[in-house]
């Protein structure tokens, strides 16, 4: 059936409803071009993080659900998904005919310009804005500008300040 993606910065989840009758196991490709990969060949088995058959193994459980993480933002990926029998001779048998295939981009780098931080700012609290730039990452430059009744109260401390998602030497 249908194979649901949400995606991320640099994360795509990924959902489908299981074969009928149920497969044992599934096997989720990624890519990253509409090329589909090289069917998988029975009797081997492609662990998790296996690029031979032109793509990446994300997922290889009895899982209907799977996580690709460290994604690039603003890019576009491709899933395919092949049920399978483990529990036969000869196995892994794979169902190679028509796997289920979806695409979609990670979501983009969106903050941009001058952000105020106090109670009537964009962000109430520094930790609140910089969460904000950690999740939505930089777009263009952007300021965080701290308003006069700002007075550090609902903080969060430390207040750590990583490099943030897409920054670059003009952002």
């Amino acid at each position: 059936t249908a194979l649901g993606l949400t995606p991320g910065l640099f994360n795509i989840n990924g959902s489908f409803t299981a074969s009928t009758p149920a497969a044992h196991k599934y096997m989720v490709i990624m890519t990253t071009t509409s090329t589909p990969p090289t069917a998988p060949v029975d009797g081997i088995n492609y662990p998790v993080g296996t690029t031979s058959l032109g793509g990446v193994v994300v997922s290889n459980s009895n899982y209907t659900t799977y996580n690709a993480t460290g994604l690039t933002p603003g890019t576009q990926y491709w899933f395919w998904v092949y049920a399978y029998n483990n529990l036969c001779t000869g196995g892994p048998l794979y169902a190679t005919g028509a796997p289920l295939t979806n695409t979609i981009f990670t979501t983009s780098c969106s903050l941009t310009g001058i952000k105020t931080v106090g109670p009537t700012g964009d962000y109430p609290t520094l930790t609140a804005a910089i969460s904000a730039v950690n999740s939505l990452g930089l777009a263009a430059p952007v300021a965080l500008e701290i308003q006069t009744t700002y007075d550090g109260t609902g903080e969060t401390f430390p207040i750590v300040i990583n490099t943030p998602p897409c920054a670059s030497p003009t952002n």
